[in-house]
């Protein structure tokens, strides 16, 4: 998968410049407004944390082939991503399917893909999510369901925090609704074999 950029490297992206791209992003992403079109549906998803979704992140992660998307007529109908947190520990995230599309098995079929790809790699994947329907993906795959305990066992004294907070500065992370100590967040994790 080669040399990723961690967590750590977020870019933070205000939902209005989607509206009205930079030059920058729109060179990136060669002037399609699918990648722009993605980042907006996942930042209006109320169980992401849409921060670090930016069209240029997303896109960087699917041509590592750290991330798998599903079109159908040329727009993005499911997507899940590999987030690096280190060398040797990735966040299954973002994981979003298109209203239209819920309930067909697309979550599924990114969630599996995404496993295929960090199988070949010596990694420990986990997930952070409060949403049901990835618990039971997680769950049906064979994960196994971290105590609040493990927690800090999973994820290093190096990384302060969960996936999706590796983002939030220290004050915004105080007042987080999904902070795990709330029990509303769950992490699930499958070691590499």
């Amino acid at each position: 998968m080669g040399n990723p950029a961690y967590a750590s490297d977020c870019i933070r992206i205000d939902p209005p410049l989607l509206d009205a791209p930079t030059e920058d992003t729109l060179k990136y992403v060669n002037g399609s407004r699918k990648w722009i079109d993605l980042a907006r549906m996942l930042m209006e998803e109320e169980v992401l944390i849409g921060e670090r979704n930016s069209p240029v992140k997303l896109k960087q992660l699917h041509e590592k082939g750290l991330a798998v998307a599903e079109e159908r007529n040329g727009e993005f109908v499911a997507f899940a991503a590999l987030w690096p947190i280190s060398e040797s520990l990735y966040e299954l995230g973002s994981i979003w399917v298109h209203p239209s599309m819920r309930g067909t098995g697309l979550a599924s079929k990114v969630f599996e893909e995404c496993l295929e790809r960090a199988a070949s790699e010596n990694v420990t994947v986990f997930l952070v999510t409060r949403e049901p329907r990835i618990m039971h993906l997680a769950q049906k795959a064979g994960w196994t369901e971290a105590t609040r305990e493990a927690w800090g066992k999973i994820i290093s004294s190096t990384v302060d925090c969960c996936g999706p907070c590796e983002c939030m500065d220290s004050d915004l992370l105080k007042h987080c609704p999904f902070k795990a100590v709330r029990e509303e967040c769950h992490m699930f994790f499958v070691e590499s074999q």
